[in-house]
């Protein structure tokens, strides 16, 4: 393993660790504050929609200006975050101004997802060997681990612990980020004037958009089950610290599919990978919703590998395999609004409002129907893009 493929995995393990202090507690530090459950409903929903729109906003700065660059975004943005974070965590406050302020944090810090991936895809671009499968994977493994920790972390002290491992944890990241080697790219090349319009982006590049439509759909089934995930298993017996497992096992079984994704790519057709991860995904989904016990929720967690693992990867490839170089950023950035962003508002909202007025059985009947609309998009798309996808460039 070269020396760049190090120092690209330890960001990413860096990243997600500093993601999952952020994001994977969002809930238990809301709690810790007096929120209600309807509340934190409100901030994680209102954080995903404000991701749709922030998510290209910030990408366009950076396309557009070429001193700022993504390590002077990402310095900006965690030290900004931080001083937030610390400042909820620590400093007695209004209801109301913790729910801004934690919106702010999600939405803004989301919004640095596809950093990452676009710095991996210029360093293809460059003739330079990087796995970006392997890093995201391994970044998986550790928020996984994150997660364990932080959960006793949090035992031990209180939820405020999440401030501080947030902060040290992106210090340590901008560390190893600025130890990145720049892009040699042509700065120029990155500059599109129309990054404002994503309806111009969708149009000229339809089918990564239906693509990424179906994967949307089978993202917010996802995300509904996730979100709920721990009154699925307290219905079948289980106890948080089942829920702990089975959040483990989701989030590990992502890295050997992520780090095998460029090999599949060479060998087969991306779109035949794109309906074989739609069609796990129903496996995936309709294994929990319809599970009779636990046994059945852990396998179907396994199946995160084929589906989400793969998915993200090979998009993160196939965008830069088929888009203008101009608008690459601006594709690497609508994976994440298409997930995150409107997957992930329809299953957080939908699902919480349907299992308070009709139950849970109702919410995994939703996230099956979701799913199901989801794999046929993909399915047929795929298909159809079969005949019109251009000849490979990246991994070729």
């Amino acid at each position: 393993m070269n020396q760049l493929q190090m120092k690209y995995n330890l960001a990413h393990i860096l990243y997600w660790i500093v993601y999952c202090a952020e994001c994977g507690f969002t809930a238990i530090f809301l709690q810790s504050k007096g929120m209600t459950n309807t509340e934190i409903g409100l901030v994680t929903g209102s954080g995903c929609v404000i991701t749709i729109f922030l998510s290209p906003f910030v990408t366009s700065i950076i396309n557009n200006h070429p001193k700022i660059t993504v390590k002077k975004m990402f310095t900006m943005i965690i030290a900004f975050l931080s001083l937030v974070f610390l400042s909820v965590a620590f400093i007695q406050m209004p209801v109301i101004l913790v729910m801004a302020c934690y919106i702010c944090i999600l939405s803004t810090f989301v919004s640095t997802v596809p950093f990452l991936s676009m710095i991996a895809m210029d360093y293809l671009h460059e003739g330079r060997e990087i796995n970006f499968g392997l890093a995201r994977g391994m970044g998986s493994v550790f928020y996984a681990v994150a997660a364990v920790v932080l959960g006793e972390w949090i035992n031990l002290f209180s939820a405020n612990v999440l401030a501080i491992v947030f902060m040290v944890g992106g210090i340590l990241f901008l560390l190893v980020l600025y130890r990145l080697p720049d892009s040699q790219l042509d700065p120029s090349t990155k500059t599109n004037a129309k990054n404002g319009s994503f309806f111009s982006f969708i149009r000229k590049y339809q089918i990564l958009f239906f693509i990424l439509l179906g994967f949307a759909f089978a993202f917010a089934a996802s995300s509904s089950i996730s979100t709920y995930l721990i009154n699925i298993i307290e219905n079948l017996g289980g106890d948080t610290s089942i829920y702990g497992v089975t959040i483990f096992l989701m989030a590990a079984s992502e890295m050997p599919a992520m780090a095998v994704v460029p090999r599949l790519i060479r060998r087969y057709h991306p779109m035949n990978l794109v309906m074989f991860a739609g069609g796990c995904y129903i496996i995936r989904n309709f294994l929990i919703c319809l599970a009779p016990s636990l046994p059945f929720v852990f396998i179907g967690m396994l199946f995160q590998s084929v589906t989400y693992g793969i998915l993200t990867s090979l998009l993160t490839y196939y965008v830069s395999d088929v888009t203008d170089k101009k608008d690459e950023a601006m594709g690497q950035t609508f994976i994440g609004v298409m997930t995150s962003g409107f997957g992930a508002t329809i299953g957080n909202f939908f699902g919480g409002f349907i299992q308070d007025a009709l139950g849970l059985p109702a919410m995994l009947g939703m996230a099956c129907v979701l799913t199901a609309i989801g794999s046929g998009i993909m399915v047929v798309t795929a298909l159809y893009a079969k005949k019109k996808l251009p000849p490979r460039r990246i991994l070729s």
